[in-house]
C-alpha cells in the first residue's frame, strides 16, 4: 500500500519526524475544535486535513518550534546563567542584595540522574 503523500516528502518539508508528528497533532485538534465551536461536519478526518495543509505548504514549522523542548530548557538555563553572572560583576546598591536576582531554576529528578 503506498501512502499519499509520502511520509518522506512530510518529513522533508518539515525537518524530522517527530516535528510533523506533533505539528500534524496540534493542528489536527485546532481544526477539530474549530468545527466542533462552529457547528460545522468535517467532510474528511481533521489529521487528514491536517496533513494536507503540511504538504502544501500552507502550515509550516517555526524555526524555534522546531528545536526540542529539552534543547530549549537548555538554551534558557544557560541565557538565565549568563544574566546572573553579569549580575555578580557589580556592586550592589544601597540595600539591594543580589539574592533577589537569581534566576528560578528547577531541577527535576530527570536532570538529576544525567
Amino acid at each position: 500500500m503506498m501512502l499519499y503523500p509520502p511520509m518522506a516528502e512530510l518529513i522533508e518539508k518539515v525537518g524530522s519526524s517527530y516535528a510533523l508528528i506533533n505539528l500534524v497533532a496540534k493542528r489536527a485538534r485546532e481544526i477539530s475544535a474549530e468545527a466542533e465551536e462552529q457547528g460545522i461536519p468535517l467532510t474528511k478526518k481533521a489529521v487528514s486535513a491536517a496533513i494536507d495543509e503540511v504538504y502544501t505548504g500552507k502550515l509550516t514549522v517555526h524555526p524555534d518550534s522546531a528545536v526540542p523542548a529539552e534543547e530549549q530548557r537548555d538554551r534558557q538555563l544557560e541565557q538565565d546563567l549568563e544574566e546572573y553572572v553579569a549580575t555578580l560583576d557589580r556592586e550592589p546598591e544601597g540595600d539591594e542584595t543580589l539574592a533577589g536576582t537569581v534566576p528560578e531554576i528547577v531541577l527535576t529528578d530527570e536532570d538529576l540522574q544525567a
